[in-house]
């Protein structure tokens, strides 16, 4: 598992290869997702439910990252679409307290892709 420093560093340059490599698409556009809603009451495995909380600080740090690029200066960059409070509303969607079955992915594919549509 990754520390805070090393994905700190690593997914600063990813920002920045992002962000370079779109200069060159101006049609391409990024969005970032927030994690989806962990359900504690499914979850058995304590395992994972260590590796959930260490997602979780390692996405605080890529929210502070992030922040950044939502400007008008960098305007393909879409800011976070929030998946916490969907997923949170639909517990019977959610597996084993972290995984989704395919009813929760096929209604965000249209939630996400929505937006881009311009309506």
């Amino acid at each position: 598992m990754r520390d805070v420093a090393n994905f700190r560093r690593t997914f600063t340059w990813f920002l920045d290869v992002v962000n370079n490599s779109i200069k060159s698409h101006p049609e391409t556009r990024v969005i970032w997702l927030e994690p989806t809603f962990v359900d504690e009451s499914k979850r058995e495995n304590p395992d994972v439910k260590h590796r959930q909380f260490k997602n979780v600080a390692l996405y605080n740090v890529a929210k502070k990252l992030l922040l950044p690029y939502f400007s008008e200066q960098y305007p393909r960059f879409w800011p976070f679409y929030g998946v916490m409070k969907i997923s949170e509303g639909r517990p019977d969607w959610n597996r084993d307290g972290i995984h989704f079955d395919m009813k929760y992915y096929d209604a965000m594919q249209g939630r996400i892709w929505e937006p881009t549509r311009g309506g």
